[in-house]
């Protein structure tokens, strides 16, 4: 069994807090290290942090703090590679009557007999014990805040602050194949090292004032204006160095037969400014917020202008209306628009390597072309609800309607074959998001010793392309109509799973839409019981409908291994054959227990027993402990390509998730 590793994870936190006088502090260290599910696998986190606070005099508090942060993981091979490493895309191929984890007489794993899907293949259990995949990340953050009071009367009170931050980061990759693998030949070089190395650094600076002007009566009861400005610097740059063909023992690139290196830096420089009012009058159950904001960004194309980003929002309550059963309830209402700037270089007319010509460098016209007028993606929102209470605050519901715009898209748009280029970037087109959000909160029971508290949160939306000024295009990031990918085109929806299906003239196959990706909602359920000292609580989350490309499941049934080969699988992937992929767009419906913890706040007299011990507290927690769906495949969360905004439905080879278990012990002196 390859995913059967259960070695115990540890993690250790201390904490102090105290002060003097005018003189307050806060410190921590941790160190968590955890165990994969995989030999050679796991991650370990090494943290401190110190925050200090000082007030000076009457009219001056300093604050700032320091947070370091060392990771190191061991990640597994997971994911499509079409080269035979990954462990799930080989067993899709392997007979369970081959005994992978069998060694021959030179003390080696035996070769992997079969091979499908890609260019080569190898054996799990060597590839996991033999292949070196490790990260390093230290990350340091810092703030510093200083406060001034500049007046403080009955009806007035004026505060400027100052406030600066810094974020740096420094990561070191390692990947290391010896040559003996069997998948090393595939690319005619034997042995592969990579190095990649990548630094961070953002820092931020702002200034605030705050003037508070508090009327004290009943139709007005405060006025508070805000103003305030920021600048903002990121910058990043990354190497890395690839060498193919080691000779044996060596582990680094340097020397190797083929050598590749990359190199990437980029700079943003951001500023704004910001004008706030905030109106409670009535006896603060009438809310006026009113703002704007303006950004301006070194990646717009015009790096001079500021564009205006105004937001307003309104809510009045009732209180105790028509009856006393009825608490409170409020209407609200918001609008505002915010900006998403260009990416880096969008802006710029780039050059490319045209590689060694004659002996030198050369550079050439780059295939997609920059704007120099380009501007920020803008979203507008529009959001109102009601927020409502009953029987003394035990029951609430909070309901919510928004939509969402977003305008001047930064797009791809393709230029005549005769300009000698491919493609510019240009501003253009709309998407839109509307959707509804409820949340209920109760306590169905409570008595003096226990209390059932229980929270429901729905969501459901719709995403839509309304125009877009350029031809429809497939989203780039997938494996094409074969196994589905989202489209853009006017007047559909943006979360469309695009693919080969028999909905043309005379049945034949054709690129078209298929399922919605989307669910059509997700819901939470939160419950928390607790009984004198004893809390249990439970996490669970309902996915309804939402289609999966199951690409696993299609590499199994290819591979003939899935396990319901002979009554669907063969039939699936007869279906697929033909031109049509809808066997694989499977339903993502699941719900899942995500987390339950007990918790125990132990008696005074047990906590005694710890010399200088306070308090005294126990938790036994899981997370990921059950999954209820008929989806084929380990999970339909998973998705090939990570945290995207499109191509979110793919499920291909995944490294399998873990089941944790936690115990905890708190002591506070």
């Amino acid at each position: 069994q390859l995913y059967g590793r259960t070695d115990p994870s540890w993690e250790t936190l201390l904490s102090a807090s105290g002060g003097v006088n005018n003189t307050r502090f806060f410190t921590s260290i941790s160190d968590r290290q955890e165990s994969g599910i995989v030999v050679n696998t796991g991650a370990r986190r090494t943290g401190g942090r110190i925050n200090l606070d000082q007030t000076l005099g009457t009219k001056w508090t300093v604050s700032g703090g320091l947070d370091v942060t060392r990771n190191f993981f061991q990640r597994g091979i997971g994911g499509n590679d079409n080269s035979g490493t990954s462990p799930i895309y080989t067993f899709g191929y392997s007979p369970a009557i081959v005994d992978l984890q069998s060694k021959g007489a030179d003390g080696r794993y035996i070769r992997m007999p079969f091979n499908g899907g890609g260019s080569g293949t190898s054996n799990p259990f060597e590839v996991f014990r033999d292949v070196v995949n490790t990260e390093s990340v230290w990350r340091q953050a810092g703030n510093l805040r200083a406060n001034f009071s500049a007046l403080s009367t009955a009806h007035n009170s004026v505060q400027l602050s100052f406030l600066a931050g810094m974020d740096r980061f420094q990561q070191e990759g390692y990947q290391y194949a010896p040559n003996y693998l069997q998948f090393e030949p595939a690319d005619n070089f034997l042995g592969t090292a990579n190095q990649l190395n990548a630094s961070s650094y953002q820092y931020n600076q702002g200034v605030n004032a705050v003037w508070t002007y508090s009327a004290g009566n009943k139709w007005l009861t405060s006025l508070t204006t805000s103003v305030g400005g920021s600048y903002e610097n990121q910058t990043f740059n990354s190497y890395q160095i690839r060498g193919r063909g080691l000779l044996p023992t060596v582990k680094v690139p340097v020397g190797a037969q083929d050598i590749a290196v990359t190199n990437g830096k980029n700079e943003f420089r951001d500023q704004s400014y910001y004008v706030n009012e905030q109106i409670l009058a009535l006896e603060e159950k009438l809310a006026l917020n009113i703002g704007v904001r303006a950004d301006r960004s070194s990646a717009n194309g015009d790096r001079e202008k500021f564009y205006q980003f105004p937001k307003f929002s309104a809510s009045y309550r009732f209180v105790k209306p028509f009856t006393d059963k009825i608490d409170e309830i409020k209407f609200r209402a918001a609008k505002g628009k915010s900006g998403n700037r260009p990416r880096y270089a969008d802006r710029d007319i780039l050059y490319a390597n045209g590689g060694i010509i004659g002996g030198s460098a050369s550079l050439v016209s780059n295939g997609l072309l920059g704007n120099a007028g380009i501007k920020p993606e803008t979203m507008n929102e529009t959001e109102f609800g009601a927020d409502m209470t009953f029987l003394g605050s035990r029951l609430s519901l909070e309901v919510t309607r928004y939509e969402r715009k977003i305008t001047d898209l930064l797009l791809t748009f393709p230029l005549p074959p005769s300009s000698g280029l491919g493609n510019q970037i240009i501003n253009g087109g709309q998407l839109s998001v509307q959707g509804n959000e409820a949340v209920l909160s109760a306590v169905p029971y409570r008595s003096n010793s226990v209390e059932w508290s229980t929270r429901i949160i729905y969501n459901a939306n719709v995403q839509r392309t309304d125009f877009i000024p350029v031809p429809a295009f497939a989203v780039p990031g997938s494996f094409g109509a074969t196994y589905g990918r989202n489209r853009i085109q006017a007047n559909t929806r943006s979360t469309m799973i695009w693919g080969n299906a028999p909905f043309c003239a005379n049945n034949t196959s054709c690129d078209s839409p298929i399922f919605d990706s989307n669910p059509v909602h997700t819901t939470t359920f939160n419950n928390d019981i607790t009984w004198k000292r004893l809390t249990f609580s439970v996490l669970a989350d309902w996915r309804n409908g939402g289609a999966v490309s199951n690409m696993t499941n299609n590499l199994f049934d290819e591979g003939g291994q899935s396990r319901d080969y002979v009554e669907k699988g063969a039939d699936r992937y007869a279906t697929f054959d033909g031109g049509d992929i809808r066997p694989y767009l499977q339903s993502g419906t699941y719900v899942k227990i995500r987390e339950v913890n007990l918790n125990l706040q132990a008696p005074d007299s047990w906590a005694s027993k710890v010399p200088g011990a306070r308090s005294l507290r126990f938790n036994l927690s899981g997370r990921n402990l059950a999954l209820f769906s008929k989806y084929w495949s380990f999970d339909p969360e998973f998705n090939n390509f990570g945290n995207t905004n499109f191509n979110r439905f793919i499920d291909l080879a995944p490294f399998p998730s873990s089941r944790q278990f936690f115990f905890s012990v708190d002591v506070g002196f």
